[in-house]
């Protein structure tokens, strides 16, 4: 099996390709497709490239024994380099952290969003009873 890279715009595409020969000639058999990244690859981009990575060829260890698993991600490594620990560290200082809102701040959502639906609901009953007294 052999790693097939291709760029297309802006994106490197990574396949895994299986090669045999019929009748004397290479014929190559697509396996599956390992994932796309933007190029050039921000460290965000390279991340996720990887994890997605890991997750198909977990799906495809029946097909692929652990020699070529190392193959595949060197070869796929001299492409698009692994994700070092001092890169992920600048990311989670970069990200911020996500707001929470606290149990008051929800509470106070609640009982806006129920007013509006009571208001909502008693607007035909305000109706009839406007008809009835005119």
């Amino acid at each position: 099996m052999l790693v097939r890279f291709r760029q297309a715009d802006d994106r490197l595409q990574v396949r895994l390709v299986a090669t045999r020969r019929v009748a004397g000639r290479v014929r190559h058999e697509h396996v599956a497709n390992l994932g796309a990244i933007t190029l050039p690859p921000s460290v965000a981009d390279r991340l996720a490239f990887w994890r997605g990575l890991h997750e198909r060829l977990a799906k495809l260890s029946h097909r692929v024994d652990a020699e070529t698993h190392a193959k595949i991600l060197t070869a796929i490594h001299a492409r698009v380099p692994i994700v070092t620990a001092a890169e992920q560290r600048t990311i989670s200082l970069e990200t911020p952290k996500p707001t929470r809102l606290g149990v008051h701040d929800m509470d106070a959502s609640t009982v806006r969003d129920n007013k509006c639906l009571i208001a909502t609901a008693e607007r035909p009953a305000r109706k009839r009873r406007n008809r009835k007294s005119e």
